[in-house]
């Protein structure tokens, strides 16, 4: 009987000391980031896959991106923000490394004396007086605008099949042609009565806009709206764009009138 009690005891005492263990089913932030990071690499097909250093190293980069996003969400919901941040192919890269491969070596190496990158002062000082131009002529449109009072609360002209598709610009700084060039073949897209949409060629308008602009080194969305009328510039379809593929790699000018179909 004794042996009986001793062993139910120790049972007791066994089963006590289990349940006194706090065992923590969720897994740790170091081990969630890495199960994302090797997702990331595989699905991005990463070079350093086989290098045990970089991969360290672009890993720590890669979890100051998920602290980034975390936090960005967080601010979005607090403001009743709609947008949604995540992972993209970019997240292993540090801020000046996005910046340099992406942004049209807005950080070259040969710095200013004042810190400041030369592309980036150039472009603020040719950019000053249009902008200020631009802004007078924005104020005079919204004060001649008459908004109708019968318009729907909500109206997305995505649903109506006549907005371009998301580009990618690399490392060319074209973002001010291919808004552009987007935003026309919109417009001409909802003036005709078939809604149909065609695909303009950004590669031409990049290659041959003057008036200040500088191809993939940026240039002025007003200042291509002006050279296009002035010079009643057509741009062509993108399905016929010579640009594409042409063997010139250093985005030389080469047609003038471009053929097929376009505006």
């Amino acid at each position: 009987m004794t042996e009986v009690i001793e062993m139910l005891m120790i049972i007791l005492i066994v089963t006590l000391c289990f349940l006194m263990i706090p065992f923590n089913t969720k897994p740790s932030a170091v081990i969630e980031s890495r199960r994302k990071f090797d997702v990331f690499v595989r699905l991005y097909d990463k070079p350093y896959r086989s290098d045990a250093r970089e991969y360290a190293y672009r890993f720590q980069i890669f979890r100051t991106s998920l602290s980034k996003i975390k936090q960005l969400n967080e601010w979005s919901r607090e403001a009743n923000d709609t947008a949604i941040y995540g992972i993209t192919q970019y997240a292993d890269l540090t801020d000046r490394e996005f910046i340099a491969r992406q942004l049209a070596d807005l950080f070259p190496d040969d710095l200013s004396v004042a810190g400041t990158p030369r592309a980036y002062q150039k472009y603020v000082i040719e950019s000053h007086s249009a902008e200020m131009k631009n802004d007078i002529i924005f104020s005079r449109a919204r004060r001649e605008l008459k908004v109708p009072n019968n318009l729907p609360l909500t109206f997305d002209w995505r649903e109506k099949g006549v907005i371009t598709s998301v580009k990618n610009q690399g490392s060319c700084g074209a973002c001010w042609a291919i808004s552009v060039v987007d935003t026309i073949a919109s417009l001409a897209a909802i003036k005709r009565n078939d809604r149909k949409l065609v695909e303009l060629c950004h590669e031409r308008v990049v290659r041959c806009a003057a008036n200040g602009n500088n191809g993939c080194d940026g240039g002025d969305t007003c200042r291509l709206l002006e050279w296009l009328a002035e010079e009643s510039y057509r741009i062509g379809a993108a399905e016929s764009c010579l640009e594409r593929n042409m063997a010139d790699q250093d985005g030389n000018c080469t047609s003038d009138k471009p053929p097929g179909n376009g505006l």
